[in-house]
């Protein structure tokens, strides 16, 4: 299997924890965290009954060139469809939503439009049928230049109408297993613990919703604390190192560093994830 392949196959799962339970994708509708995106982002399939009728009738097995004209779809989408649109609202908002919510809105948009392109082709408009189509996507054995250059092109666009920003310098593996490291050793030191379980106490009698928030907005704290060591500096500096470790994705010591450092914090708050 290609490293692309394999990595790709697996930054679903790598971004679900952020992801839950504020970002839920269903056979109905996207939801948002942020309200005041929720009137304009829930998006009801009002033609489920077309979608489901192609996702049962195509099972045609997936191609490279069936991926391609996959990737090419959403690329065009995010440039200048509705979903572009979505990125620059995002942006819009810099001033008024945390780092951490316009994070996880840009990923709603992506898995949105994933879902939207995957469709045809015969995968069910949810999540099961996203991580049906990643499966697929690390059987195909051959590397190929072209997706991984499509791929790119997908973040870029993704970063840039989102954030005003640039994928930037990338972490060797090396880098991406010590920074994963350090993070999880950090999460589970006894002041950090402490901080969640006095968050999670004070919050006790408000939503989860709002308990996940403020815990990952302590998370983001942490990763700011980590990352100027690593040359990754702001704002900025943060969205390209999370696009960064989602390239190593596929890295055992990587993905388990991460999942470490992410169900321990959301287990001292009480959070299933």
């Amino acid at each position: 299997q290609s490293t692309w392949a394999q990595t790709t196959a697996k930054r679903f799962n790598f971004l679900r924890a952020f992801l839950n339970p504020t970002i839920r994708v269903s056979t109905k509708s996207i939801y948002y965290s942020n309200k005041q995106f929720q009137s304009q982002q829930k998006i009801n399939f009002s033609s489920f009954t077309l979608l489901k009728y192609l996702s049962s009738t195509t099972t045609s097995p997936l191609t490279y060139e069936r991926a391609l004209n996959i990737s090419r779809n959403i690329l065009s989408f995010l440039e200048d469809g509705i979903a572009g649109n979505e990125l620059l609202q995002i942006r819009a908002t810099a001033e008024d939503s945390s780092l951490t919510i316009r994070w996880r809105q840009m990923m709603g948009v992506f898995l949105k439009t994933q879902i939207h392109c995957i469709v045809p082709y015969g995968y069910s408009p949810d999540e099961k049928g996203i991580t049906q189509y990643n499966r697929d996507l690390s059987s195909l054995s051959q590397p190929n230049l072209e997706l991984k250059e499509m791929e790119g092109k997908i973040w870029e666009i993704l970063l840039r109408k989102a954030f005003g920003a640039h994928p930037g310098r990338e972490l060797t593996v090396d880098e991406a297993r010590a920074y994963t490291a350090i993070l999880s050793a950090r999460v589970q030191n006894p002041k950090f613990v402490l901080k969640i379980q006095q968050l999670a106490t004070s919050l006790a009698d408000n939503s989860k919703q709002l308990l996940h928030e403020k815990m990952l907005d302590i998370l983001l704290d942490t990763h700011k604390e980590i990352m100027s060591d690593f040359g990754f500096e702001g704002e900025e500096g943060y969205i390209q190192l999370q696009y960064s470790l989602l390239k190593h994705a596929s890295d055992p010591q990587v993905a388990y560093n991460h999942m470490t450092a992410t169900q321990s914090i959301f287990k001292l708050g009480g959070i299933q994830i």
